[in-house]
């Protein structure tokens, strides 16, 4: 007895070609369709939380380096917010709750003079694009060779994400990210 091959037309079957139909492609694609449009805001707000939290690690990591720095070496560092122009150098905004989107600047004030000098610049933060980054707080942040620093925090949040953090520094110079943010708080980061 022999076996025909299963991909081997048969006779009657020969003229014969096995695929989709155009209407068949055609439901497929419109369903891909809606299934992308539901799926599309969810994956915006995934993105834009995690920009969040991306930008709260980053902030916190520059504030640990500033108090560590400020230990090891016993001395004053700040960390203050970068001009929207761009320049290297300390806004000279004095107001609690303005925007640190520009950036910021960690500088060791070598000569106690409390601005930045080209020599004393540590680190740089680019500008953010999408999180709103607000300081509680007027002026800039210094950490002490102790390590200490005055107990202050910074707000991150984005338009349309769900996703919030808050950055303390206690007295003692740590630092702590919280996610739960009050209701003050959450408005507080959103105000312009």
């Amino acid at each position: 007895m022999l076996f025909a091959h299963p991909l081997a037309a048969s006779k009657d079957n020969s003229s014969r070609i096995l695929g989709f139909s155009m209407i068949e492609l055609m439901v497929a694609v419109s369903i891909t369709g809606i299934i992308a449009t539901l799926a599309m805001p969810s994956f915006n707000q995934l993105i834009r939380n995690t920009q969040v939290r991306a930008d709260a690690a980053s902030l916190h990591a520059y504030l640990s380096f500033a108090r560590k720095y400020a230990i090891t070496n016993q001395t004053n560092v700040h960390l203050c917010q970068r001009p929207i122009s761009g320049a290297l150098q300390c806004d000279i905004g004095r107001t609690a709750g303005r925007s640190w989107n520009s950036g910021w600047i960690v500088f060791e004030d070598k000569n106690r003079n409390n601005t930045v000098e080209d020599d004393e610049i540590l680190k740089i933060m680019s500008p953010l694009n999408t999180s709103n980054v607000r300081f509680n707080q007027r002026g800039k942040l210094r950490f002490h060779g102790d390590g200490s620093a005055r107990s202050a925090g910074f707000y991150i949040c984005s338009e349309g994400a769900t996703a919030m953090r808050h950055i303390s520094i206690l007295h003692t110079g740590r630092v702590r990210i919280r996610d739960k943010l009050p209701l003050a708080q959450r408005v507080a980061c959103k105000s312009a």
